[in-house]
């Protein structure tokens, strides 16, 4: 049994029910994400989303239907997987693959982040190896994710040029960039 949940803003998710209609499995979307959403843009392969997140708020387990970077802006959260565990704080981005099991637990403080989701048609014209094959993450020496958030208050005709031309640039971070997994 499958329950298809719509969102204001016209997006959408699935959670799967059992028999005795407890939630089994949800998943979101692209463009959805838990949280309360102050921005999202669609350019074409790729969403790019800006979210906060209740202090001490949990995220129940759930896949998203794309692959995707995340970077806080500010807060923590840890982010739960079957094998490992992530602390996510500013300066660090987490890569996540498409229908990657995982739930979240928001610090404190509160969280604060900007998504980038990577639609299969855009991942496609990449060369295979050049996003990571499972969960990562990694440092942002660079600051693309930050660059990528300053394009969100931009509306005109390069701002998806630009944003692709950041988002290859995160591909290629050198593999010291790298923290965990991968």
């Amino acid at each position: 049994m499958e329950k298809r949940v719509e969102c204001l803003d016209g997006y959408s998710y699935k959670t799967a029910m059992n028999k005795d209609g407890h939630t089994r499995q949800t998943t979101l979307s692209p463009g959805v994400h838990f949280g309360q959403l102050t921005q999202i843009r669609d350019y074409g392969g790729l969403i790019m989303a800006e979210s906060h997140y209740v202090p001490g708020s949990i995220i129940p387990m759930h896949i998203h239907e794309t692959a995707s970077f995340t970077v806080i802006l500010q807060g923590e959260y840890i982010e739960e997987h079957r094998a490992q565990a992530f602390d996510c704080f500013p300066g660090k981005v987490l890569f996540r693959t498409a229908g990657e099991q995982h739930c979240d637990r928001i610090g404190s403080k509160g969280a604060h982040c900007v998504m980038l989701e990577t639609r299969p048609t855009w991942q496609d014209r990449l060369a295979a190896t050049r996003l990571p094959s499972s969960v990562c993450q990694m440092h942002d020496k660079q600051n693309v994710m930050l660059r990528l958030r300053g394009e969100l208050s931009i509306v005109d005709d390069v701002t998806p040029l630009a944003v692709e031309a950041l988002v290859l640039e995160l591909c290629c971070l050198p593999p010291e960039s790298l923290i965990g997994g991968g």
